[in-house]
């Protein structure tokens, strides 16, 4: 089959036209394709030459250069969310966020431990706990805001985007971790009997999947779930055998790379060489050429192994957390189920043996030794008794990888953790000397026993693996985010509120008192987020002028919407919709397929209602609807959604009525008077400026609306708010292909209206259907809460993501009870000082400290008022 080209960021679908379904292809490494390029090329087009008439060029023999590093990547296929390896064994991966165990009551912890013994229950054959821990690097999200950045050719967006990546690299240096945690089975079959068809195979490895998955959400871990699981396999892979190279070259780059080598030595030899797994995972040089250390992808790698007979009696749960000896030290919990007919006789076996030697020792009163053989003896009956109940045993070792740039850097690494493990832990370290190559077979990610297995494994009762839990230390690093700072832990703190694994909307909420830094805050997730790809709108309330700096810096645009200004939202046009996606929102949220016509007139008497003394009657209300009805039938705008554009493509949009056109519709009755006297002031009053169609590009990824309530008077506030919030709301609905982010600042100034409170809450239920998300910031708890009216707790309660910076008491007492804040963390909030910062995540608590780039420092400062 002729090898396609591919594109530089190849979904896995792409790496499956290439490689054959199901077929095992002679894996060929590419530094052998080069070495044939480079040595015999100038001998094989001679040889064509010369028997060019009688000789088929495919049948010319080589001698391949022989030990390259795909001969030790077992892979057969990757196809239906599995690893198929070479001798028949099928496996599977799942991603899973920690969370902060340490911080949940005694009581909850014995429920997690529970919960993730039941994972033990389905008897899996072989399985693999692996926490993989790295330096912080940026390679990831560097990429990401590469890729997505929007306007890149505009200089202060390159030169925003240059200055986001060069803080990037800086945080990395600084020595932040980062922390991934895997669990690796294989498939075991039904009873130990397994299928020889890989549909039943695939089904049966995706019901253990959600077996497993559905555990670990009752322990409160999130597994991660991909869109395509085929290359997030893939890319695991390729991030697990090339700790060095993947900072440099990504799995597509690399794929990109092989394929045009492959394709350049077809036409140069004639040779058709074909891509395998292999070749597209395995390490740039794999050495086991020292008895102390493996050399891998130009690192150096050796291993530590705790002895099977030197492990704790007694453990808690979390107590593996101990062994977290910093970046570049991984950790393997490595299972393997023993049979219970085999264990049982042995075990039985074992303690009449025992027996007979507790009796003989007390006979002849060595009654010491006496008591240690019935220790054991007891120990054995207890396991005896568990199995009959139901539990079965798994041969269990641990073992740390460490890596190092070079030799001496190894040693004395492995030297400090061998001198803890035995001074500090009592646990005898296993030396990887002499077996390297069999320590590295056995923490691939492929489950292979060994006999380093054998000497290492420690008989564990399934219901006591749950003392194993090792997803202990909540980390929030994803590189579809925003990087916020770092937490107390040096690791850095870059969540994606648009993550679905993770959040159950992407709604935030920034709260902090006068000082404590929640403008500062809100314009640098809002910075960042741009630049990874997001839409961002601020509506802002109170000296919006010091958003201005910021918003140049990406070439954002700035609006003043405030009387007698040059800008202008015309509050009557209709922007279409798109399709929401219902799976996004809650089952309890309703969403009408409302014409636009009808939502734009209850908007429209909405924002008149804000503006009046006392509610307008139902007649007026009624009388006003027909007469919009008929001004925008005027216009050719029907309850028909299609009706809004002016041609049949849908590309543009018909003229719009205004204020004015409004205005004049309205008959000159007594009933109408207080109606006609809020519109004087948008027609021929201070706000004029309003009474016309949009002037605002609307267009621009990064938008701030300056609705100054200095400017604009108490009075008026609402009004004006109401209006960038309702055109903004329908440019984020407008489009379901982009991620937007609307922030809300002192978003109470605009709720003294139940109607108004109503509208920004169902917003908040169901934008996420739209692909977006509100941002909350608010200083004042008490205003917020009772300007929301009844709405406000609610709101609180519909946002996933919460960052708390210093707050008085009076409002820190207001929230303590709805994020659960110990009395230790309310004591430091109340003395944050400005950048800290406690992020809540799913129940889960993270100090942070919040980190601006010197250029973000410049910008977002409040020291310098901005014309």
């Amino acid at each position: 089959m002729q090898m396609k080209k591919p594109s530089t960021n190849p979904s896995l679908s792409q790496f499956g036209d290439t490689f054959r379904n199901g077929s095992e292809v002679l894996s060929k490494s590419t530094a052998t394709v080069k070495k044939l390029i480079a040595n015999n090329l100038k001998h094989h087009l001679l040889e064509n030459d010369s028997k060019n008439n009688h000789t088929n060029k495919n049948h010319q023999s080589f001698s391949f250069y022989e030990g390259a590093s795909q001969d030790f990547i077992p892979i057969k296929n990757i196809q239906d969310e599995m690893i198929i390896t070479k001798d028949g064994r099928y496996l599977s991966v799942i991603e899973i966020l920690p969370i902060n165990f340490f911080q949940k009551s005694k009581d909850r912890k014995a429920s997690i431990a529970r919960s993730f013994s039941e994972i033990f229950q389905n008897k899996y054959v072989r399985w693999q706990l692996k926490i993989l821990r790295d330096s912080g690097d940026s390679f990831e999200t560097i990429n990401n805001i590469k890729k997505n950045c929007p306007k890149q050719i505009n200089p202060s967006v390159k030169d925003s985007l240059n200055n986001y990546c060069m803080y990037l690299h800086q945080l990395a240096a600084k020595g932040s971790i980062v922390e991934r945690f895997f669990f690796i089975w294989e498939y075991s079959g039904l009873d130990g009997v397994k299928s020889r068809e890989e549909n039943e195979i695939a089904q049966a490895m995706r019901i253990e999947k959600a077996s497993i998955i559905q555990s670990l959400h009752d322990c409160g871990n999130v597994c991660l779930s991909h869109k395509d699981e085929n290359l997030f396999i893939s890319e695991f892979l390729y991030m697990y055998f090339n700790r060095n190279t993947r900072k440099k070259e990504s799995i597509y780059e690399r794929y990109s790379r092989i394929s045009e080598d492959f394709r350049k030595f077809k036409l140069m030899t004639g040779i058709e060489k074909e891509l395998t797994y292999s070749d597209l995972i395995a390490p740039k040089g794999l050495y086991f050429i020292n008895k102390n250390y493996v050399m891998e992808d130009g690192l150096y790698y050796g291993y530590i192994g705790f002895s099977s007979n030197s492990w704790p009696t007694g453990v808690y749960t979390g107590w593996l957390n101990r062994f977290n000896y910093g970046a570049d030290v991984d950790m393997d919990i490595i299972g393997k189920f023993v049979p219970p007919n085999i264990s049982m006789a042995l075990l039985t076996q074992y303690q009449n043996a025992t027996h007979a030697d507790v009796s003989a020792l007390y006979r002849k009163g060595r009654t010491e030794k006496a008591d240690l053989k019935l220790a054991k003896y007891q120990n054995v009956k207890d396991v005896i008794d568990n199995m009959n109940a139901g539990a079965d045993i798994y041969d269990v070792c641990i073992i740390l990888t460490v890596r190092a740039t070079s030799p001496n850097e190894l040693h004395s690494h492995i030297r400090e953790i061998c001198h803890d493990l035995k001074r500090k832990c009592h646990i005898q370290p296993d030396s990887c000397y002499l077996c390297c190559e069999d320590y590295f077979r056995l923490c691939m990610p492929f489950l292979y026993t060994s006999p380093t297995f054998s000497r290492l494994k420690h008989n564990v009762l399934s219901t006591k693996l749950g003392c194993f839990y090792p997803f202990t230390s909540l980390t929030i690093n994803d590189p579809n985010g925003f990087v916020l700072g770092v937490t107390e832990a040096n690791q850095t703190l870059s969540p994606d509120n648009f993550n679905t694994n993770y959040y159950v909307n992407a709604n935030m909420l920034i709260l902090g008192t006068s000082g404590a830094g929640k403008t500062y805050t809100e314009e640098l997730i809002g910075h960042r987020a741009f630049l990874n790809g997001k839409r961002c709108f601020y509506i802002i309330p109170k000296k919006g002028y010091q958003y201005k700096r910021g918003c140049s810096i990406v070439d954002g645009l700035y609006v003043q919407l405030v009387p007698g200004s040059k800008h202008c939202i015309n509050l009557m046009e209709i922007r279409p919709e798109g399709k929401i996606d219902l799976s996004q929102i809650d089952d309890d949220t309703i969403v009408l397929n409302e014409s636009l016509l009808a939502k734009k007139i209850t908007n429209i008497l909405l924002w008149i209602n804000v503006q009046l003394d006392t509610p307008m009657t139902s007649s007026v209300y009624a009388q006003l609807n027909k007469i919009l009805i008929s001004l925008y039938a005027s216009f050719g705008i029907t309850d028909n959604n299609d009706s809004i554009f002016a041609d049949v493509n849908k590309t543009s949009l018909k003229k719009m009525p205004i204020l004015s056109d409004f205005y004049a519709a309205i008959p000159n009755e007594s009933l109408y008077e207080n109606i006609k006297l809020v519109l004087d002031t948008w027609i021929s009053g201070s706000c004029k400026n309003m009474n016309g169609q949009t002037n605002v590009d609307l267009n621009n990824p990064y938008i701030v609306f300056d609705c100054d309530e200095d400017i604009i008077g108490d009075r008026l506030l609402p009004a004006f708010l109401l209006i960038a919030f309702e055109m903004v709301y329908s440019v984020v609905k407008s489009s379901t292909t982009t991620r937007d982010i609307i922030f809300l600042d002192e978003v109470w100034k605009m709720m003294t209206n139940l109607e108004c409170a109503k509208l920004v809450y169902n917003m908040i239920k169901i934008i996420r259907g739209y692909l977006g998300s509100a941002i909350l910031a608010t200083q004042e708890m008490n205003d917020f809460l009772r300007g929301m009216q009844e709405y406000g707790e609610s709101v609180l309660n519909n946002t996933a993501l919460v960052i708390l910076l210093r707050m008085n008491e009076n409002d820190l007492n207001r929230v303590a009870g709805t994020y659960k804040l110990s009395s230790d963390e309310c004591e430091k909030i109340l003395k944050f000082r400005h950048g800290d910062a406690l992020v809540v995540s799913n129940g889960d608590k993270i100090k942070a400290h919040i980190i601006p780039s010197k250029r973000e420092n410049d910008a977002f400062k409040d020291d310098t008022v901005v014309a």
